[in-house]
């Protein structure tokens, strides 16, 4: 959700309508209020926050595969960009490993 957010703010710059415009900004402000509400559910569930945090930064797979999707970015070095999004779930998958023994 927090994803949808961030990733609707980038497309109100896209947008070449007023109408488009404030479709972006209701789904912008519901995305947000909607991704707060379901942190502090999560925060609730869990007794380390560390781990709700974890789970926010897989927001950058949505947030790359709408980019391919909708912004049609292509110009960037896919061995460096997947690497990256390797070590970041391998750095993940190291931080919750730790608060599970």
């Amino acid at each position: 959700m927090v994803s949808v957010h961030l990733f609707t703010l980038k497309m109100i710059s896209y947008s070449t309508t007023q109408r488009e415009i404030n479709r972006f900004l209701a789904i912008t402000i519901v995305s947000m209020l909607l991704s707060r509400w379901l942190i502090y559910k999560a925060m609730q569930a869990v007794d380390n926050p560390t781990l709700v945090h974890i789970i926010l930064n897989f927001s950058i797979f949505f947030t790359f595969a709408a980019s391919m999707l909708f912004l049609d970015v292509k110009v960037f070095d896919v061995y460096r960009f997947g690497t990256g999004l390797v070590l970041i779930v391998a750095g993940m998958g190291i931080v919750q490993l730790s608060y599970s023994g």
